[in-house]
């Protein structure tokens, strides 16, 4: 290298090395064999893992993700059940719609007026 150049880049062997771990979750789910020497599955293992993976399916069943709102002002609302204002608004006071406020205005949940819509039909 000539004198007075400098070096651009890290040095070699200076880099950081990625470490990973196991969530703290799944490091109490692993068991050790009875016997380094003994790999057979006892009765006793099989109904620890079945109690686990039932325990693991309840906490599951708790975070059941929520279908997001599609939430509408009136007038959106109202172009989308093809409906005047009027009757939208007495649809929300009746409780026939679902409606919101946030913020002084007026949301509307568009899966209520859907639901509106389908117990209103009539069959031919």
């Amino acid at each position: 290298m000539a004198r007075g150049k400098k070096r651009k880049g890290k040095k070699k062997g200076h880099q950081k090395k990625a470490v990973f771990s196991q969530p703290p979750q799944l490091a109490t789910i692993e068991a050790a064999p009875a016997h380094s020497h003994d790999n057979s599955v006892t009765i006793q293992m099989i109904e620890d893992l079945i109690e686990r993976l039932n325990t693991v399916s309840r906490e599951l069943s708790g975070l059941k993700a929520q279908k997001p709102r599609r939430l509408a002002t009136i007038k959106e609302a109202c172009a989308y059940a093809k409906m005047g204002h009027s009757k939208l608004y007495e649809m929300i006071n009746t409780k026939e719609i679902t409606a919101y406020k946030r913020d002084g205005r007026t949301l509307v949940d568009l899966d209520s007026v859907d639901d509106m819509n389908n117990r209103n039909l009539v069959p031919w």
